[in-house]
């Protein structure tokens, strides 16, 4: 499929493309990210999922309208800026952190809520999951999930998405 017809797909919200994309791509770039970057699989995962997210806001924005290389070398390309973002925060959170180090206990502590809230979105099922997804990975205004999933108005997506954040608490902290 050429490039003009794969931008004109993610625009529309097909996520059968996004989704292709993102199996097509994924692996091959949390290897070349070890080899070049010299990222852990976790964090090449990470980068590429913001990749995605990346490149699927700036079709959606017009930022991206015509690829002038191939899709794989502009995803490839944010990855490597997401890459330099992530070691410049890291590198200020170890200065700023009791004397510059963040210490094994508070990383594998972070890395434990990151994997608690994944396996808490998985458990929650639809329609919170895709109203979360839409807002929260998409940056889909109220307006835009109102009219894309058919609700009948802000209001109702609105309360909806704020017993939706309340049901994804309750199975986060186990009070189901």
């Amino acid at each position: 499929m050429d490039n003009t017809r794969l931008i004109a797909l993610i625009k529309e919200g097909n996520d059968d493309v996004i989704q292709n994309i993102y199996a097509d791509y994924r692996d091959e770039f949390i290897i070349w990210a070890n080899k070049h970057h010299q990222c852990e699989y976790e964090e090449g995962r990470e980068v590429f999922q913001q990749c995605m997210v990346q490149l699927y806001e700036n079709v959606v924005s017009e930022k991206l309208t015509v690829l002038s290389s191939g899709l794989k070398t502009y995803l490839f390309g944010i990855g490597k800026n997401k890459i330099r973002e992530v070691r410049e925060v890291e590198r200020k959170k170890r200065i700023e952190v009791k004397g510059g180090e963040v210490t094994t206990e508070e990383k594998l502590l972070h890395e434990s809520i990151l994997d608690k809230v994944e396996v808490a979105l998985s458990q929650l099922g639809d329609p919170c999951k895709k109203l979360l997804e839409l807002f929260y990975y998409r940056k889909m205004s109220l307006v835009q999930i109102t009219d894309r999933l058919d609700y009948k108005n802000t209001d109702t997506t609105k309360n909806l998405k704020y017993k939706c954040l309340g049901r994804l608490r309750k199975i986060y902290t186990g009070r189901n």
